[in-house]
């Protein structure tokens, strides 16, 4: 087998079949009933009866959820200093006001003390965005800490479907949860996300116009793209598909279609065995890391790990490091400056250092564990991730 990071390893958390594709589009056509109520039995299923809101991604899920929010004192929203940018932008696009927190490099997410501190100086924060980034659940005190404050929680669950957080699934414990189904996350129909919980914005009466049309352009896109999601073709496809998505950065009138959902419900079937593969992975990750002396963030609940998060030790950061193995040919490793929100949106920084989510912006890499990982990938990525440290401390 020719290993996949010589030529680029695809970052897709979740197999596409070809059967279901093509079955999921004609049950939609055939029977969008049906497509329907599949999707909303596996939905109740997993989660109970919740109720639920699809929207066309997982931006405008975070708008529903947050549109449904109280407003307390005025309608400021905390959100963690390092978490995807799209939380911000749906934020202001529900009428919030985001207000940062700085995070704990430990956990990659808030630590109570810190939320603590900043709802005590924004009484008029009413609603707090908790992530479960790379699917790690964050911190079960956060949630005492908002109710202590009187602040509603939506939960990002958005890359942490099937994590569990005192026994219940990530999502499922604030007042909303919300995922997203796009290209790179654990369950995909290419754009897609929902919200859940009591309170939802109402389903729009009139649904959007050309669903059959926008399905069959959705059906081409997704068969082109499985087809060029191959190791020799990857750095071409990431360039043809990067920009290729019409979806609008917030619209909270269009829900899912039948396709989407009937091609949802199919992988929420498979589920467990795809989450099992990914943290198969990640353990192996995990040995590494530690053999290497890389810090590895401890989740507090079950982890269903999206990408396995390293740090870096001080000295290398993440993006002198990544360079390296990009030099050597070896994809698929990622780090985050775009989630330094306060470099981002200067204009929520408020003129603080943010120390915690500048330390992690500077030293975290997230490592491939879907699919089309093998062995020999990972054995080469890591000797990267050394010889990049080295060649830095030399």
């Amino acid at each position: 087998m020719i290993p996949i990071v010589n030529k680029g390893l695809p970052h897709l958390a979740n197999p596409l079949p070809l059967g279901d594709l093509l079955s999921a589009f004609l049950q939609s056509v055939l029977a969008s009933d049906k497509a329907r109520t599949g999707f909303r039995d596996a939905l109740s299923r997993r989660f109970g009866p919740v109720p639920v809101r699809t929207a066309c991604n997982g931006r405008s899920a975070m708008a529903l959820a947050l549109e449904a929010c109280p407003a307390k004192n005025g309608n400021a929203v905390v959100i963690p200093a390092f978490v995807c940018p799209s939380v911000a932008h749906s934020a202001e696009a529900a009428g919030r006001i985001p207000v940062l927190c700085d995070i704990d490099p430990a956990t990659l997410g808030m630590s109570p003390a810190l939320l603590d501190a900043t709802l005590s100086r924004r009484p008029d924060a009413g609603a707090v965005v908790i992530p479960h980034l790379l699917g790690l659940p964050a911190d079960p005190e956060l949630f005492n800490v908002c109710r202590r404050h009187g602040a509603a929680v939506v939960e990002d669950a958005a890359q942490s479907l099937g994590a569990r957080l005192n026994g219940a699934e990530t999502g499922t414990t604030g007042e909303f949860g919300i995922f997203s189904f796009g290209k790179g996350k654990n369950i995909s129909c290419w754009s897609g996300g929902l919200a859940m919980g009591t309170g939802l914005p109402q389903t729009p009466k009139h649904p959007a116009r050309g669903t059959a049309l926008r399905d069959l352009r959705r059906l081409a896109l997704l068969l082109l793209y499985k087809a060029a999601v191959h190791p020799r073709l990857w750095p071409l496809t990431q360039m043809a598909f990067s920009h290729s998505s019409s979806e609008p950065i917030v619209d909270t009138t269009r829900e899912l279609s039948a396709f989407s959902e009937a091609l949802l419900a199919k992988q929420l079937d498979r589920y467990e065995e795809t989450a099992a593969l990914r943290n198969r992975w990640a353990a192996r990750h995990k040995a590494l890391a530690l053999q290497h002396g890389l810090f590895t963030p401890e989740p507090h609940g079950s982890p269903c790990y999206l990408r396995f998060p390293v740090l870096l030790p001080q000295g290398p950061t993440a993006q002198e490091v990544r360079r390296t193995l990009l030099s050597q040919g070896i994809t698929g490793v990622s780090s985050f400056e775009a989630y330094g929100i306060p470099w981002q949106r200067p204009d929520l920084a408020e003129g603080k250092a943010w120390p915690g989510a500048r330390e992690v912006v500077d030293r975290i890499l997230s490592l491939p564990i879907n699919h089309f990982v093998r062995e020999t990938d990972v054995n080469r990525i890591w000797k990267g991730i050394v010889t990049g440290m080295s060649g830095h401390r030399s």
